[in-house]
């Protein structure tokens, strides 16, 4: 009850609460990174105003280990090749979630030439290729791959 002694008018104040949404970050074999969480308020609204769905959040740096040089960014996947968000750089977030460091060592193509030698008629080709597949995440990456020798024939008298 409250006492009163002249008319007045009351106004009802509705408030739907601030929102905090925390962004978790998982270096997923990164040498380091900036921050393993980041957090942004939604503010409180009054009065049936709406209230907002997203608030901003910078992710932080990332340093990639020895093993995958290359940062590609970060992604709600650990197992992801792509970044769905680059590192140190602002995003508008809508619900908490968890994000993966994404680092990478590209890919490599092995180039083998051959030539003809002394006592050789032909050779079946000048050169051969292989390709070593891009890590990721730390993995260490193969050092190397098979090509498939040519076929070569001697002059008459040599074997």
């Amino acid at each position: 009850k409250k006492a009163v002694s002249a008319n007045a008018t009351y106004y009802a104040i509705t408030r739907k609460d601030a929102k905090t949404i925390t962004i978790t970050f998982n270096k997923n074999n990164a040498s380091a990174i900036g921050a393993t969480s980041k957090s942004c308020t939604i503010a409180a609204t009054y009065n049936g105003k709406a209230q907002g769905t997203t608030c901003s959040v910078t992710s932080p740096t990332i340093t990639a280990p020895s093993a995958t040089p290359t940062v590609v960014g970060w992604n709600t996947s650990a197992s992801a090749t792509t970044s769905s968000w680059g590192a140190n750089t602002a995003k508008s977030v809508s619900a908490n979630a968890t994000y993966y460091a994404i680092t990478r060592k590209d890919a490599r193509t092995i180039t083998i030439k051959y030539s003809k030698g002394t006592g050789i008629n032909t050779i079946g080709a000048t050169s051969n290729s292989c390709n070593i597949a891009a890590t990721y995440n730390g993995k260490a990456q193969a050092s190397s791959c098979q090509v498939t020798l040519p076929t070569i024939s001697g002059l008459t008298g040599y074997t």
